[in-house]
């Protein structure tokens, strides 16, 4: 049997992210307590102290004395069943577990290999990175309810962005139901009941007025013109306005949403969609371009910032806009225009047909044929259009 050496590891965020790191030896033996070493070159570290004892990271102390001792006793216990064949207990401080930190990483690395969306990898990490920062303990295999409580204890201590618009008891939420996705992914399910969850009531969105796409097109220069257009007369949503390209309308005026593998983006819940779109801003794409995004920022790559665009356009009008909002827009004036609640709902990609009822609960649909809807909706602005005139209709 091969001899272990028993070389003594630091688990910590070092040059490879959080991994486990060996802890140098000075010229008498003795660990370098507050260093580590990667590919010859010594660094600062903190952290708990592990040996590896068959295969398994195995807990030997928070200093480098204890972790010094314990090596000490592994090396003595090994050349005891070396010399009498008796096979003894591998002495630890805590049960054997998976490190938290090392978890997390894991799950983020198995997130991205899955092709998981960034900006929801993003807030994942949010809601884990804080629960990692706050956890008491070692192991994952201690994580128990009290931990998630404390947790939701520390969230509401922390000062929010202030937003306008924001929902706070949603924020709460939605980070709790991140780190639950996550815990249950480590095998640490259902610590909460549904009931002990933050609770909040969604934010209302309602579809803008006449008089409110008024006065944003009175105010849009080309460039957020076409922008206009294009929320209204598709509803796509942000990432699929952002991602979309020339290449995706047809020749029948319908604009597909699909993955896009070389922008490594794809439509929410992977779900593929047509849409059938105006006449007039089909003509309006042709004459645009034929060729690669339709809205890229300034290095050519999707244009994360059009919200910020459209909201210029509302400050002072007495509103607020959003691109969900012309999102809801487009989709009520389908409805009011007669297109069926069904055909609605592959528009708008809902998986259920039961969202989209909630979506549009508020508008009277009937019936219609669809291409008399679509042209039916489409927001014409009157010309000329002042500032003035739009605010007074």
């Amino acid at each position: 049997m091969k001899r272990s050496k028993f070389n003594v590891y630091r688990y910590c965020k070092g040059p490879r992210g959080w991994h486990y790191y060996k802890v140098p030896t000075s010229a008498n033996g003795k660990l370098k307590p507050s260093l580590c070493i990667f590919e010859g070159r010594e660094f600062e570290a903190g952290g708990k102290f592990y040996i590896p004892v068959r295969g398994q990271w195995v807990l030997v102390g928070d200093t480098a004395a204890e972790a010094q001792a314990a090596r000490t006793k592994l090396l003595a216990k090994q050349n005891y069943e070396k010399a009498t064949g008796e096979v003894l207990e591998t002495p630890t401080r805590e049960p054997n577990g998976i490190p938290l930190e090392e978890a997390a990483e894991k799950y983020f690395s198995n997130l991205v290999a899955q092709g998981k969306d960034p900006k929801t990898i993003r807030a994942y990490r949010v809601a884990v990175d804080g629960f990692v920062s706050q956890y008491k303990k070692q192991f994952v295999q201690q994580i128990d309810k009290q931990d998630v409580l404390d947790f939701m204890g520390w969230l509401r201590q922390q000062p929010l962005h202030e937003r306008k618009h924001s929902n706070p008891e949603r924020t709460y939420a939605n980070k709790l139901g991140h780190l639950a996705i996550f815990l249950k992914a480590v095998g640490k399910p259902r610590l909460l009941a549904k009931n002990e969850y933050p609770q909040y009531e969604d934010k209302e969105v309602k579809a803008h007025s006449d008089r409110e796409l008024a006065v944003l097109y009175s105010r849009a220069n080309p460039v957020q013109r076409f922008l206009l257009d294009f929320a209204l007369g598709t509803g796509f949503r942000d990432g699929e306005i952002s991602h979309a390209e020339y290449q995706d309308l047809r020749d029948d005026n319908v604009i597909e949403v699909k993955r896009k593998p070389h922008l490594n983006w794809h439509p929410k819940k992977h779900h593929r969609r047509e849409v059938k779109i105006p006449q007039a801003l089909a003509e309006e794409i042709r004459m645009k371009g034929n060729s690669g995004l339709i809205f890229p920022n300034e290095e050519g790559r999707p244009d994360g910032h059009l919200l910020r665009k459209l909201q210029r356009l509302a400050k002072g009008g007495g509103f607020h806009t959003e691109l969900h909002r012309l999102r809801k827009t487009w989709a009520t004036r389908l409805a009011l225009a007669g297109m069926p609640l069904h055909v609605l709902q592959k528009r708008l990609g809902h998986k259920s047909l039961v969202t989209t009822q909630r979506y549009l609960a508020d508008v009277d649909l009937s019936k219609g044929e669809v291409d008399k809807y679509v042209e039916a909706a489409t927001f014409v602005p009157k010309e000329p259009q002042t500032v003035r005139e739009a605010l007074v209709m």
